[in-house]
């Protein structure tokens, strides 16, 4: 499953989970965003225990802030942190087999 996060939020869960963390940077109008979803989807089942997807809507408020402080420019941006590290960055769609890979190399 997939969560929908915005800052506030995302700080304290950065310096808490234990798990990897994929960032995905999207916003509703962005059609390979849209088409990543499903990939999420997958990738969220498959390598549940590795990692929890999180979703950042560049379009809310209290977002904007979050995406120019991680030089989001482009997307889907997809950042992969181990506590509040980034330790991985992939920007514009990926397969499930890609990011499948980088967690469990990470």
């Amino acid at each position: 499953m997939l969560e929908h996060i915005t800052e506030p939020d995302l700080n304290l869960r950065l310096i808490t989970e234990q798990k990897l963390i994929l960032l995905d940077f999207y916003a509703n109008w962005c059609g390979p965003c849209q088409r990543m979803q499903p990939v999420l989807e997958s990738v969220a089942a498959t390598c549940a225990e590795q990692v929890v997807v999180l979703k950042v809507d560049v379009d809310h408020p209290e977002n904007r802030r979050l995406s120019a402080h991680h030089h989001v420019k482009n997307l889907p941006t997809l950042l992969l942190f181990r506590r509040s590290t980034e330790i991985a960055r992939r920007v514009g769609s990926q397969t499930a087999d890609q990011l499948e890979r980088l967690i469990l190399a990470s």
